[in-house]
């Protein structure tokens, strides 16, 4: 009887958690983004253009008083030896910064 009952609690327990983890995902694949759209040309430091239109997602806002946004450029495979030279960095997770001025 004894088994049972743990038996019985285990098989709740791994419900319930199982549920909170599901109903947690869905509200953080859901979340909402905050998307800024250029009202003009921007210059960028490093010669970048951004063009009117050119929509940019919020990512955080920095407490010494500036906003980091994110910009994905997508490049077809066959075209990215092309464009660009590659090396490798011994930093996970690497942010190149770029200035609007």
């Amino acid at each position: 009887m004894r088994s049972t009952t743990n038996l019985t609690i285990a098989l709740f327990l791994g419900v319930a958690l199982g549920a909170a983890i599901a109903v947690g995902s869905f509200y953080y694949l859901n979340r909402r983004t905050t998307v800024l759209s250029a009202r003009e040309t921007i210059a960028v430091e490093g010669g970048i253009v951004l063009p009117k239109g050119t929509q940019l997602i919020y990512d955080s806002s920095m407490s010494e008083g500036f906003e980091t946004l994110r910009l994905y450029v997508n490049v077809s495979t066959a075209d990215l030896p092309k464009h660009f030279d590659r090396h490798e960095e011994r930093h996970r997770f690497l942010v190149i910064p770029y200035w609007i001025r």
